[in-house]
């Protein structure tokens, strides 16, 4: 019987390490649009703390050496993104055709 991670391992080695991942289009969007929450000279300040999901292999365009991290959907957060802990900008993740790269399916 396969548990999920050996699954999860057994198509992994079935990549094809010839093959560029996507490319994402990083848009950059308005904390406010997309946080509940109050600016503030310290930054953006929202009730809940917001947890995010991991570093993602895409870099902040400003920051070069920074690894974005993943926030989803949560308490205060209405809209899926990537965020750079170092300058805390807000990025919408896109395809190149503008199909949404953090759509749930």
């Amino acid at each position: 019987m396969n548990t999920l991670s050996q699954e999860q391992e057994n198509h992994a080695d079935m990549r094809n390490p010839d093959l560029m991942p996507p490319v994402l289009v990083l848009t950059e969007l308005n904390p406010a649009n997309i946080i509940e929450g109050v600016m503030r000279d310290d930054g953006f300040q929202t009730e809940d703390e917001i947890q995010t999901c991991g570093a993602m292999r895409e870099t902040c365009p400003y920051c070069e050496d920074q690894h974005l991290l993943l926030v989803l959907r949560q308490r205060s957060v209405k809209v899926a993104h990537l965020f750079c802990p170092q300058c805390t900008r807000c990025y919408h993740a896109s395809y190149q055709d503008g199909s949404p790269a953090l759509a749930l399916i």
